[in-house]
């Protein structure tokens, strides 16, 4: 999917920058209005070489999606308004898809989306039952507990994934040593015995 370079005013009439991913040109700009944002200038961006820009292209971990959403979880417990939380996860010095993203939920919010509608549109690779999660904590006023058990589940599922990919690595080096092995048995030293034997 191409991305495209944006600048566009927000509610309070402050200019945003930024990158964000669509189909085409006009996919991108109804994207940053659905955000609340009014689009000044909308272009494809030219993929750049060096490892800031690849950086900043590619999709955020799971680290860096759950940093920002723990923050949030600690700010709401602590009693900061909803849409304040956000706005300050959205200026903060996280992966810019990310930032980029807090920064779209807090202008939803402020149209009087609901987080969990904002979380869905946001364009983060979360995990469903967040945003089910999230639904639940909005009804019941217990976001932050809730939210907060979200990602942990999403941390737990991610460390389990790595686990298991870490544990596959010496059994599957051991199979292609043993496939080698015997192939190099078949190609090389069979055909030796056999003309020995004719």
């Amino acid at each position: 999917m191409p991305s495209f370079r944006y600048e566009a005013l927000n509610a309070d009439g402050v200019v945003m920058n930024g990158i964000l991913n669509a189909d085409d040109e006009r996919a991108a700009m109804r994207a940053l209005e659905r955000n609340g944002l009014t689009p000044l200038k909308v272009a494809e961006h030219a993929a750049t070489r060096g490892a800031l820009a690849a950086w900043r292209q590619r999709k955020p971990t799971v680290p860096e999606l759950s940093v920002p959403l723990y923050e949030l979880c600690t700010m709401l417990k602590a009693g900061v308004p909803l849409v304040d939380a956000v706005a300050a996860q959205g200026q903060s010095s996280h992966h810019p898809q990310v930032t980029a993203a807090f920064a779209g939920m807090a202008q939803a919010l402020r149209r009087g989306r609901s987080f969990a509608d904002a979380l869905g549109s946001s364009g983060l690779q979360l995990p469903p039952y967040i945003q089910q999660l999230v639904r639940a904590g909005e009804l019941t006023g217990r976001m932050g507990e809730a939210l907060s058990g979200g990602v942990a589940q999403m941390e737990y599922e991610h460390r389990l994934h790595s686990e298991m990919r870490n544990a596959l690595i010496y059994p599957t080096i051991l199979v292609l040593a043993g496939i080698g092995a015997v192939l190099v048995m078949f190609a090389f030293v069979v055909p030796k015995f056999s003309m020995l034997l004719h």
